[in-house]
Formats: C-alpha cells, sequence, structure tokens
C-alpha cells in the first residue's frame, strides 16, 4: 500500500482580492502624507529657529570683543551690516538662510541686484551696497543673501553720517536713532523682550507705532515698501508666525500679530496702545 500524500495547492489572489489590497495601500499612504508633510514642515522650522538661535549667540561673541557696543550702522559711510560684520567672527554661510526660503524670486527686484523677499524667498543685496571683506570676495554672492533680517536699532549709529540714514525705506533720521537705539549690547532692562534677529523680508527693519500693518503673508513689502512692521509679518511657517531670537539668547516662534509687543527700541510703548495686527 502506497503512502498517502497530501496535495499543497497554490490559491492566487482574485482581482477583487487584489484591488482590496491596493486600495488599503493607497488609504493609507493618503493618511500618512500629511503626517509626513508635517514633520518635514517642523524640521524646517526648528532649523529656522537654531538658525536665529545661532546668529545671535555669533553676536553675543562679537559684542563681548568690542566692549558690548553694538555692531555700527554704516560707520563713516562704509555699509559694514550685520553679516559681513558676523562672518568674522564663525557666523555659517548655511545659517543665514531659512530651510523655507532658501533662494530669491525674481519677481521681487525692486532694484537692479537688489530683492526682497517673502514667505517662500530670501532677499538679496546688491554686492556692491555691501562691504565685503577681502576674504570673502570670492564668495560675495552667497554674502549678500539671507532670510533673516536684524532689528534695526540694534545697530550703533554713533559713526554712522547722516546722509547714510536711509529714511527714505522708513528709517528715522540720525537724531532719533540716537535717542532710542541700543548702541550697548548689554544697556538693556528686559533683554528678554528686545527682538535681534528672526525671519524678515529684508536684511534689517526699524519697526515704528505709525507703521502700516501687512495685508500679504507671502510678499508683504510689495504694497507696504515704508512700512518696517510689514517686513516680519509674513506666513513663513504657517499659523502666521516666524521665527525670532531676542537679545537674552534665546529664541522662539512669535505671531506676527505679537511683533507690536516686542521692545524694538528703548522707548516703544509697553502698555498696549500700539495696535499693528497684519491685515491678512
Amino acid at each position: 500500500m502506497q503512502p498517502s500524500s497530501i496535495a499543497r495547492e497554490s490559491r492566487a489572489f482574485t482581482l477583487i482580492e487584489l484591488l482590496v489590497v491596493i486600495s488599503i495601500i493607497a488609504l493609507l499612504i493618503a493618511i500618512l502624507l500629511p503626517a509626513l508633510g508635517a514633520a518635514r514642515s517642523s524640521a524646517r522650522s526648528s532649523q529656522c529657529l537654531a538658525n536665529a538661535r545661532s546668529i545671535m549667540q555669533t553676536n553675543a561673541i562679537r559684542l563681548a570683543d568690542n566692549k558690548y557696543f553694538s555692531i555700527g550702522y554704516r560707520p563713516n559711510g562704509a555699509p559694514t551690516y550685520w553679516i559681513s560684520e558676523l562672518y568674522e567672527y564663525g557666523l555659517g554661510f548655511d545659517e543665514k538662510l531659512c530651510p523655507e526660503a532658501l533662494a530669491t524670486n525674481p519677481d521681487n527686484e525692486f532694484e537692479p541686484d537688489r530683492f526682497h523677499g517673502g514667505g517662500t524667498s530670501a532677499w538679496r543685496e546688491a554686492s556692491t551696497n555691501l562691504y565685503i571683506p577681502s576674504e570673502y570676495i570670492a564668495i560675495a554672492d552667497e554674502l549678500v543673501q539671507g532670510s533673516y533680517g536684524i532689528n534695526g536699532y540694534a545697530y550703533d549709529f554713533t559713526d554712522t553720517a547722516e546722509g547714510w540714514i536711509t529714511t527714505g525705506f522708513g528709517m528715522p533720521s540720525k537724531t532719533a536713532m540716537l535717542d532710542v537705539a541700543y548702541t550697548r549690547g548689554d544697556d538693556m532692562p528686559d533683554a528678554s523682550s528686545v527682538p535681534m534677529f528672526g525671519d524678515c523680508v529684508w536684511r534689517e527693519s526699524v519697526p515704528k507705532i505709525t507703521d502700516t500693518p501687512a495685508s500679504d503673508g507671502v510678499t508683504p513689502w510689495d504694497t507696504t515698501v515704508s512700512s518696517a512692521i510689514s517686513q516680519w509679518q509674513m506666513d513663513r511657517h504657517g499659523n502666521k508666525s516666524i521665527n525670532m531670537s531676542f537679545a537674552d539668547g534665546h529664541g522662539e516662534a512669535i505671531s506676527v500679530d505679537d511683533l507690536d509687543q516686542l521692545k524694538w527700541h528703548q522707548d516703544w510703548p509697553e502698555d498696549g496702545s500700539v495696535d499693528l495686527d497684519a491685515t491678512w
């Protein structure tokens, strides 16, 4: 008698079963993609905040090395600005670019070779308008581009010629700046509320209580060139927020509607009377 054998049948998927599996996979992808996108966006925002804090820390090193005098604004007419100054103290080339705004937008040109930034674009200065240390001439194109700006009241205007104050873009006169600017980095009663560096559509900005709030969160400077507060009021990281570092060294995400509550200069009202909320 021969031993019995058990026949094993191979069973293929039916068309219906295959379609069900594909549908389940498609559903899972649809569920996971938004979560992955949110995770990537959160990571980019975290890197941006780290950049803003790193810029502030580099500035702190410079302050300590210069008896706590702030960066000069075009001293004796030489346009140094903060980027070329902080490169001398180790600012990294990638630390001045937000991951959400790495490239300039040619549609944002407002002068030849000069572009303002926006929610998803960096600003670019004309290379002839920015002092470039000799050792950086070869990388001038990198030096004149960035995604962050400095609080203009954090410059030292002591040695700045009156004619170099660009009042046409809403900056007060030299006399007015000397009265309210933070000439020294250690002369701030509440450093935790003094904004220093953050997401901005230009390399610097000097908000005024008479500014017009931004009406566009993508390219806020398109319609409000003379308004300095609008240069910060963009939706770069969602939820109407930007990343900002403060004079005490900490950094945080700030709602564009809360920017008017920060201590931009020494006489900025702290009683809540200033209301410069964005209108978009």
